[in-house]
Formats: structure tokens, sequence, C-alpha cells
């Protein structure tokens, strides 16, 4: 209602007849932290036993204090596809999230979720080298502050990237793709791919 009807003699009416001249939205997130705990019970003196009883957590609840499966696939995210570091991944999460994560903690989920697609890494592997034609090329990025190459090699439908220190030959012979390749690759014609390929 207009600012000069509130309290007004005929704000019930005005009201009444009113319809929505305008509307606006304001979206925001939520960030929640959710903790459930799991507890097993003790019976000190078992009536059908005659001993001490004590029940057992679900298989997957395996120590004191673990982290959930959303929060894992949000630092793996964070990490992988945002390319945000391992000390500001701790750091969003300590004062977004207000879970003080170590760097460490960091390194271990994003490492277990790369050693459970690793077979599905390698089967890309495999699907662009046996792919009549496919195109390469490597481009920079930043590791803990040093250079490092991002390498692809991908055809219509798969891509395969590594990160290597090195560009060139002996990175491309270290990933272990273009060296064992036997089609037709597009590329920039960068000198040492050139003589690779020949």
């Amino acid at each position: 209602m207009p600012s000069i009807c509130t309290g007004g003699t005929y704000y019930e009416t005005c009201k009444g007849v009113a319809c929505i001249g305008e509307t606006r939205h304001v979206i925001d997130a939520v960030v929640e932290t959710s903790v459930t705990e799991h507890q097993v019970l003790l019976i000190t003196e078992c009536p059908l036993q005659k001993q001490l009883s004590k029940a057992t957590f679900p298989a997957q609840i395996n120590a004191t204090i673990q982290y959930g499966t959303n929060l894992n696939a949000l630092v793996v995210a964070l990490n992988t596809v945002g390319a945000v570091s391992v000390n500001r991944t701790h750091e969003i999460l300590g004062s977004v999230f207000n879970i003080p994560l170590s760097t460490g903690t960091i390194n271990n989920m994003v490492s277990r979720c790369a050693n459970k697609v690793s077979v599905v890494f390698e089967e890309i592997r495999q699907k662009v080298m046996s792919s009549g034609l496919i195109h390469s090329d490597e481009t920079g990025t930043r590791v803990e502050g040093k250079n490092h190459w991002v390498h692809t090699a991908s055809n219509s439908r798969y891509t395969h990237l590594a990160l290597h220190p090195k560009r060139g030959q002996i990175a491309m012979d270290d990933i272990g793709v273009l060296p064992n390749y036997q089609g037709i690759m597009v590329h920039d014609c960068w000198a040492i791919m050139i003589n690779h390929s020949a």
C-alpha cells in the first residue's frame, strides 16, 4: 500500500480493492550446516545374555567425527571445478560455514575423489587414443605459485585433461596419450609438438 494510506480512514477499503502494480524479488542463499549425531546404546547387563551388550553404528559411520557427502562434494567442486586453492577452500569453509577443515583434510577429500574416478579417467584416455581424429593443446596455470601446464586431448565426445609441470614432449610422454596416438591430430603447430608427431 502507498505510505500515504497507512493508518488512514480508508485504509481497509483501499486495501480491499487494491491490485498488484509491480512485483520485485530478493533472491538470497541460505548457508546452513547440518550435524547428525549417531549414538549406540549400551546395556550393562543384558537379561538374555547376562553380560554387557552394545549396539553398533551403521557401516558408513566409522569415525568419531566425519564429514558428509555434501561437504565432500562442495570441497572437491571448489578445489577442482572452481580452481580454488586448498588454503582458500579452507578459509571459505571456515568463514562461510564455520567448518574449520584442515588443509590436510581438504587434500584427502580431493584425493579420495580422484581415486574414485580413476577408472573413468582411464576410460576417457583410451577413448581419445582410439579416436580417428583428436585436437590437442596445452594452457598454462599456477599450482602453489609455480607454472604448470594443463594438457588436453579431445575428440567430439571426450576430453582428457592432465596437469604437468612441463610442456612439450616430456609432459606428453609422461601423460601417455599422444605418444601412443595413431590417428590424425589437430594442434597449433608449436615446434615441439610437430617434432613429436613426425
